[in-house]
Formats: C-alpha cells, sequence, structure tokens
C-alpha cells in the first residue's frame, strides 16, 4: 500500500509524483496538459527481452501503465543522477562520487545492450523520438511555440541549417538505426544509494533512431550542468561525461558534438513551451553551448 507523496514536480510536458512503499518508493509519471504525444511505451515482447539486463549494477525499471497511459515504477531509491549533481551530493572533494560514476558507467552499458536488441516480428515497429519530433516542428516554422527566429538570429544561418538538418536526418528511417530509449536522461536515473543497484527507468520515449542520438542525451545534460553548477572546477565533470561511453563501449557509434546539441536544443524548446519561460530569456541560456557545439560537429548532413 502506498503513502502521501514525498514529492510532486512537473511542467506542461511531464508531471511526476513520488510515493513512499514499504519496499521503497512508487515513481508516478504522466504526460503534462500541454504534451503534444503520448507516452511511446516498450511492446510487451520487448520489456521481458530487457528485464533481465543489468551493468555495473545499473539496470532498467520497466515500470507498467494503467489504462490511461499513466506510467507506474516500483523503484528503490528517491534521489536522482540530476538531483545528486544540481545539490553537489554528487561530488566528492571536488570529483565525482563513484556511486554517480557507476551509475553512468552502467546507463552506457545499458544502453549498448538496448540498442543490439532486436524488435520482435510481433510487436509494432517504434516510430520516431518523440523529442527530435517537437524540435523539428519547431526549428522548421510548423509549431506554435515561439522563440525560433531568436535561435536563428543568434546562431546564424549556417548553424542553424546545420541544427535543423542534423534533426531532419535524425528523423528519417534508416537500416541503421536501433532500438532507442528516446531520453535517457539524468532526472530518469534513480541513485539506488550504498550497496544498492541504480535504476534507469525506460517505457515513456521509446524510438527508433541513430545510436549516437541516445548517447548525445545525457552527455549535452551533463554539458549543461557544468556550464551552470561546475565553474569551480570544471575538469572535475570530464569523467562523467567520459562515464557513458565508457560503458558503452568501442561500437562505432558517432560521438560527434551534433548528438548533444540536439538534446540541448530540445531542452531549449521545452523551457520555452512547457515551463513556460519568455523565449528573450530563455534562449540566451542556451546560445553560447549550441554554438560551440554545432560549430565543432564535423557530421557531414545529411549523415544516412
Amino acid at each position: 500500500m502506498t503513502t502521501e507523496a514525498v514529492a510532486a514536480f512537473g511542467t506542461g510536458l511531464l508531471r511526476t509524483t513520488v510515493r513512499r512503499t514499504p519496499d521503497g518508493f512508487l515513481w508516478s509519471r504522466r504526460t503534462g496538459p500541454l504534451a503534444p504525444s503520448p507516452f511511446a511505451p516498450l511492446a510487451p515482447g520487448l520489456a521481458e527481452s530487457l528485464a533481465g539486463q543489468e551493468c555495473l549494477q545499473t539496470r532498467w525499471l520497466l515500470g507498467e501503465s494503467d489504462r490511461r497511459g499513466n506510467r507506474h515504477y516500483a523503484a528503490r531509491g528517491r534521489l536522482t543522477a540530476a538531483y545528486s549533481l544540481l545539490t553537489r551530493d554528487g561530488f566528492r572533494e571536488f570529483a565525482p562520487s563513484p556511486e554517480l560514476l557507476d551509475a553512468l558507467t552502467g546507463l552506457g552499458g545499458l544502453l549498448a545492450g538496448l540498442h543490439r536488441t532486436r524488435v520482435p516480428p510481433t510487436a509494432p515497429s517504434p516510430g520516431p523520438s518523440r523529442a527530435l519530433c517537437r524540435l523539428h516542428g519547431w526549428l522548421t516554422g510548423a509549431s506554435e511555440v515561439s522563440g525560433a527566429d531568436l535561435l536563428l538570429s543568434g546562431l546564424g544561418a549556417r548553424l542553424f541549417a546545420v541544427l535543423t538538418r542534423g534533426c531532419a536526418a535524425a528523423l528519417t528511417p534508416s537500416p541503421n538505426d536501433v532500438l532507442c530509449h528516446g531520453a535517457p536522461g539524468l532526472g530518469s536515473l534513480l541513485l539506488g544509494g550504498p550497496g544498492r543497484p541504480a535504476e534507469m527507468l525506460i517505457g515513456e520515449d521509446v524510438c527508433r533512431a541513430p545510436a549516437a542520438y541516445d548517447l548525445g542525451w545525457p552527455t549535452g545534460e551533463l554539458i549543461e550542468l557544468r556550464r551552470s553548477h561546475g565553474a569551480r572546477e570544471p575538469e572535475a565533470w570530464q569523467p562523467l561525461m567520459d562515464a557513458v561511453g565508457h560503458g558503452y563501449g568501442d561500437t562505432g557509434a558517432s560521438s560527434d558534438s551534433l548528438w548533444p546539441a540536439l538534446r540541448i536544443a530540445v531542452h531549449a524548446h521545452d523551457t520555452i513551451a512547457y515551463r513556460p519561460w519568455p523565449p528573450a530569456r530563455a534562449i540566451p541560456e542556451f546560445l553560447p553551448l549550441l554554438h560551440d557545439l554545432l560549430h565543432a560537429s564535423v557530421l557531414p548532413l545529411p549523415f544516412r
């Protein structure tokens, strides 16, 4: 039996409630009132194939959907990797904690296993990324969300075109696409505490995309957090950004800077659309990082 909520938070895109249970915590998530699409869960056959996957004591938390499409996860932990970094609990003497490094390395290993997983012939094929669909509509003027003109003005036509074409290419079906988590963010990575496994929520944004799309998501979030919270010891963040790649291994997935740029651009859109911040306030927060990452990208476009 669950008890009263110990945390409740969210935006117009996603709402989360955390309740204490006798065995830990129940994380309940539902789409926010402004979400343009429902969750994209795992097909039943896929959930079964992922149930036993674990890497460095990090494992998938598959959860269940109710009849309204809301997601519920019986978790061991209450605190996320994002919270740990925002509050500085994830650092010890200006160095990342072993628990956090292991969780991120384990996440990389889980993503590698997910990307090798084949969709059963009887299961529906995953669709495109929900997040990239939001971003592409914004960049191309097909969305009612404002601010893309300010992003164009701030980046300049060439870099804006790199971002827009990269997003379009990532959405274009290709034989090289893999089964992707879709949004493997630090706010979905639950830290288990000493001796307990970390758990990664999955089942809200499952999609088909290039493998590098999933890898760029947590990297982009770490780049953002380093800029806003790591000014005193920026070098301490590099092991965190390396950890997911180390766990993933040398599989040939692109590490081009376009991929974290896409995650940061999605965050820019979602900040305006769902928090909401006015574009004149939001866009300057994201421009420096987007400029540097897109300028450094060497991925030929289209890359299909």
